[in-house]
């Protein structure tokens, strides 16, 4: 099956040395936003589950082979 991409965007403020965007692949959106509170743990969880802190947009599909993971993380200050 292939996976979804979803562009995850924090619309609250961001520190240095947090994530404030990330590209994640996954079959649906709300696992999208599973995987992206797990691989950001230092991070709190409703930073990237609740719609009040972040957003999440089907940005398109992942090529054959991909599995459920973050693909790519902008940090601020990096």
């Amino acid at each position: 099956m292939r996976m979804n991409l979803y562009l995850l965007t924090r619309t609250d403020d961001v520190d240095y040395d947090e994530a404030s965007a990330m590209v994640v692949a996954a079959v649906e959106l709300w696992p999208a936003r599973g995987i992206a509170a797990a691989s950001h743990a230092a991070e709190p969880d409703s930073v990237w589950t609740s719609p009040n802190h972040s957003t999440c947009d089907l940005i398109g599909t992942a090529a054959e082979g991909i599995a459920p993971r973050v693909l790519l993380v902008d940090v601020k200050g990096a």
